[in-house]
């Protein structure tokens, strides 16, 4: 087996979860935005290294009937934090709901899609808000089609991944699909609130 081929065959498993995913989803007519690598991948046309997990923001309304259609299709829940959050971000109420399959993890953020923005809501009366244009970019990858974050929006996400060598590859990658008038753009937008107010972005 080729180096390329290990590259490959263990993200095609991730594939058969980013299909159960879409599956459930449009069973229920529950919206939903995936982030991370696998935007990468789909921006290049192809797995070049290995995707641990499927990085999705998912309706907060259809919470407990997503777990309950997750377990039928043969999902655990893992009660872990999810390691690319950092602790400050965890301690506000950054939190994942991971569940698990054949070594294949989703990690799922349940947020509220509201009229003009998806809000995810934290502790001591703070909420973290994007706005629709940032997650809208459609994707078609290995024959399945999602909406998730713009490249210049994803750009942001590699700042939480500790692994040093993954956040250079995945940044060689993402940087050539992005836009820096729109980076620049996005990096002075507060999308931090506190009880409805805007502050600065963390």
């Amino acid at each position: 087996m080729n180096k390329e081929n290990n590259k490959t065959e263990p993200n095609l498993e991730i594939i058969k979860s980013l299909e159960d995913l879409i599956f459930i989803c449009k069973k229920l007519n529950c919206r939903f935005r995936i982030f991370g690598s696998l935007i990468y991948a789909a921006l290049k046309g192809k797995f070049y290294r290995e995707i641990g997990d499927i990085d999705c923001f998912i309706d907060n309304n259809f919470k407990k009937v997503i777990v309950e259609e997750l377990k039928k299709k043969g999902y655990a829940r893992l009660a872990i934090r999810d390691e690319d959050i950092p602790l400050f971000l965890y301690f506000i109420g950054f939190r994942t709901e991971n569940f698990i399959k054949n070594h294949n993890k989703l990690s799922l953020f349940f947020v509220l899609f509201k009229k003009e923005y998806m809000e995810i809501p934290l502790k001591f009366g703070l909420s973290f808000r994007t706005p629709y244009n940032l997650i809208n970019k459609n994707y078609r990858f290995y024959g399945k089609g999602f909406i998730g974050l713009i490249p210049e929006a994803a750009f942001f996400n590699l700042f939480f991944l500790k692994d040093k060598i993954k956040r250079n590859i995945d940044a060689n990658i993402l940087l050539s699909f992005c836009d820096f008038d729109i980076i620049k753009k996005i990096k002075n937008t507060d999308t931090f609130f506190w009880f409805n107010k805007r502050i600065p972005l963390i």
